[in-house]
């Protein structure tokens, strides 16, 4: 999760410090140098900016809450006389929006220091906090006044904010996400302060300096309970850095995690989208085929349609023929005339058969291309499952002309019978219910006329 962190601290016109800025670390920012050189001074100075209540801010030089002290508390770590000091936060809010919070401090009478809240809001991040806290003038660079930062944060595009009372500035904090309570009220600041002195000065005890000889030379029972607490305070912070030292190594194996799973991911993608172009490449290949074998069908079945116009036109004259032989047969003799009828019956069989063995062969040219289609198929897989259908009921459809041809066929045959014994019985009249006796009988008269050939 996102937090607001300070990136950068800010001291104008503090004991030894004209103008400082100290920039902080995420994790972890240390502080060296000699007894006096201003460790105390910074820490505090980032003490007050985020508990500007001088009713809890009371220390002396080795950060303890009490009002009296060589350096006079806060009051005797301000800079120049006559004019304010500033401590300063430069902040990074969770959305990545710059937040500068800032106190001004001014002298009234020993010890009493007056503090005044403010933010500065809408800077860029190009923008120097010098040019704001510092005021310039050819003589050099002085100390500004609350006013002049804020015309200069107006020129470079922020504004700021100045806060009557304590708890409004506590509230703009909170709403903003750098504190995590209002601190509306005394016992909460109470906590606060207690957590900032903890961390910040660690609990030491002015007993430690002010109470060192009289620890050599006789027993003192307060300095060993004050001990005690910097053992205890000492411990806490030797855990809370194993436990960073935890998180951290937490945090490098998570992220060796999510890269990990960032490429195996991003190799996941790419093998699919290769897989996806393989595919559309073996169903592009695909298609020139599967398109002849329907441009073969079509042309399969367009034969079969000129065939059977063919074989429609040859019944047709088939029975033209017949209608000459019926009329032929009532002039000649009734031998000469069944023998004519079974010589023409006999061609037009001959040729009948020949137009059913081009029918046959053009039927075998459709297995082929049937065949060739189920291949085809094979390589379309899924996507020709309609098509399999489609073939399905062509199939179907081809069954059913061949019944409805057989059927034409014997009925054509039946026709031309009736017709012969329609002449050779010379009864145009003769009706289909009677027709099978009178085939029997023309069939018993060709088997004598047969016999008595012989």
């Amino acid at each position: 999760m996102s937090r607001a962190r300070i990136a950068a601290l800010v001291l104008v016109n503090w004991k030894g410090v004209f103008y400082e800025r100290y920039l902080l670390d995420r994790h972890v920012t240390a502080l060296e140098g000699a007894n006096g050189a201003g460790k105390t001074t910074v820490m505090i100075a980032a003490y007050v900016v985020l508990l500007p209540d001088m009713s809890k801010l009371r220390f002396t030089n080795l950060g303890e809450t009490s009002a009296i002290g060589g350096d006079r508390g806060i009051w005797g770590r301000l800079g120049e006389p006559g004019r304010p000091s500033y401590a300063v936060l430069d902040l990074e809010l969770a959305d990545g929006e710059r937040l500068v919070a800032g106190v001004r401090l001014t002298r009234a009478s020993e010890p009493t220091v007056e503090p005044t809240a403010f933010v500065i809001t809408g800077l860029g991040s190009s923008v120097r906090l010098s040019d704001l806290l510092l005021a310039r003038r050819l003589d050099g660079d002085h100390v500004p006044q609350l006013d002049e930062i804020g015309e200069a944060a107006a020129r470079a595009g922020g504004a700021v904010e100045v806060f009557r009372t304590i708890k409004d500035y506590f509230a703009a904090l909170f709403e903003r996400g750098v504190t995590p309570m209002r601190l509306a009220g005394d016992d909460e600041r109470g906590k606060l302060n207690e957590m900032l002195r903890t961390s910040m000065t660690g609990g030491i005890s002015r007993a430690l300096t002010s109470e060192l000889r009289g620890f050599l030379l006789k027993q003192e029972t307060g300095l060993g309970d004050t001990l005690s607490r910097m053992r205890a305070n000492l411990e806490a912070c030797r855990r809370t850095r194993a436990e960073v030292a935890e998180s951290r190594q937490l945090e490098r194996e998570i992220t060796a995690i999510y890269e990990a799973g960032a490429e195996m991911f991003a190799a996941a993608v790419h093998a699919a989208r290769l897989t996806a172009g393989e595919a559309r490449d073996r169903v592009a290949a695909a298609q020139p085929a599967v398109d002849a074998a329907l441009a073969a069908q079509r042309d399969r079945e367009a034969e079969i349609a000129a065939l059977e116009q063919r074989e429609r036109e040859l019944e047709a004259r088939r029975g033209a023929a017949r209608a000459d032989l019926a009329r032929a047969t009532a002039e000649r003799d009734r031998r000469t005339a069944v023998d004519a009828v079974t010589f023409r019956i006999a061609e037009l069989d001959r040729e009948l058969a020949v137009m059913t063995a081009a029918a046959r062969e053009v039927r075998t040219r459709q297995a082929v291309a049937t065949a060739e289609r189920q291949a085809a198929k094979h390589g379309r897989e899924a996507a020709r499952e309609a098509y399999d259908r489609a073939s399905f009921g062509l199939a179907h459809l081809q069954e059913g002309l061949d019944e409805l041809v057989r059927r034409a066929h014997g009925h054509r045959q039946l026709e031309r019978r009736l017709a012969e014994a329609r002449a050779l019985l010379g009864r145009p009249d003769l009706a289909v219910d009677s027709a099978a006796a009178a085939l029997a009988e023309l069939d018993d008269r060709r088997f004598r006329y047969e016999a008595e050939r012989v």
